[in-house]
């Protein structure tokens, strides 16, 4: 849990490790604070929703079989609980997070969504937008690597190649009319 920018928002961030990646998952403020003042050891005089929520489902189901960041549309993460016999809840990502916390079980991101949201984030900004120690990748600072080719060295995926057709018809498709052919002063 990070506090960020000058709002002081809270953000998670979930850590692709094989990809060196990460997903930021922005929190509302009352479910961000829950979470954080959980993480520091801290636990309610009485059951919360989510301690009932997780007492509720241990004595009424055999389990939960997992929690997932399901889906990511326009901007917005879908949360799954998955109970054991396979009844499906929706949930929002902050609840999952709380709930995944409280009973104790992993929250696991669908494939399709680390592909979606995660970003590449440098050690040297983790360490100082999050203070988070992580080894620095010389490589991200040789001078005679593209900034592609920079990423690539980390997290051993190459950027995608833009397709000039596909990119025509992107700006077409936002009202940009104007001719997109080779500048002829500009020698390829």
């Amino acid at each position: 849990m990070f506090p960020f920018g000058p709002e002081q928002f809270l953000c998670a961030l979930l850590e692709w490790e094989e990809k060196h990646r990460y997903v930021p998952l922005w929190l509302p403020p009352i479910e961000g604070a829950n979470l954080a003042a959980r993480l520091d050891d801290w636990s309610p005089k009485r059951p919360d929703a989510y301690e009932a929520m997780a007492d509720i489902i241990a004595q009424t189901t055999p389990g939960i079989a997992g929690i997932e960041l399901s889906s990511f549309h326009d901007g917005v993460f879908i949360a799954t609980l998955t109970l054991e016999g396979g009844a499906e809840v929706d949930m929002r990502p902050s609840d999952a997070l709380l709930l995944a916390l409280v009973a104790d079980v992993q929250l696991e991101v669908d494939e399709s969504v680390l592909q979606q949201a995660s970003m590449f984030i440098s050690a040297r900004d983790l360490r100082e937008q999050f203070g988070i120690d992580a080894p620095e990748d010389e490589s991200l600072f040789d001078d005679t690597l593209s900034g592609a080719e920079r990423i690539e060295s980390v997290t051993g995926e190459r950027e995608p190649e833009l397709d000039p057709e596909a990119f025509e018809s992107f700006m077409r498709e936002l009202g940009f009319d104007d001719t997109f052919e080779a500048d002829p002063d500009n020698e390829q």
